[in-house]
């Protein structure tokens, strides 16, 4: 054995050791304020990101409802009042919950797109 591979081994096992009693602090010690903090910012941060990102699909949506504003939306829709639109979207969604994760946000759209989107679900489920 070199002089290098004890060297090694040496560090491997200073290593193990540290990270043993770094496990057990972590079990046995209530958390610093430091550490509380830093969980705080980090629950912070991945609600930013997931508002941001509920932006972009929100966003995703909108215009692609504007994109099919070209499309007639059929006079039985166009007659219906904002909650009657959104409780057959809901329906809908009941009935098919992958349309469910798509379109949590309906009280934030128009009524123009409410109905639009009422339109192309009813279109593609035949």
């Amino acid at each position: 054995m070199t002089s290098g591979d004890k060297d090694v081994r040496a560090l491997d096992a200073l290593n193990a050791e540290r990270a043993a009693d770094d496990a057990e602090r972590a079990v046995n010690e209530a958390p610093t304020a430091a550490e509380r903090a830093q969980v705080e910012r980090l629950k912070a941060r991945t609600a930013e990101l997931l508002e941001s990102q509920r932006a972009t699909v929100r966003e995703s949506l909108v215009d692609s409802a504007r994109q099919r504003a070209a499309k007639p939306v059929p006079a039985s829709i166009l007659g219906m009042a904002r909650d009657a639109v959104l409780a057959r979207l809901r329906e809908v969604m009941a009935a098919e919950p992958e349309l469910a994760l798509q379109f949590r946000e309906l009280d934030e759209l128009s009524d123009d797109d409410l109905r639009r989107l009422l339109a192309d679900v009813e279109e593609q489920r035949g």
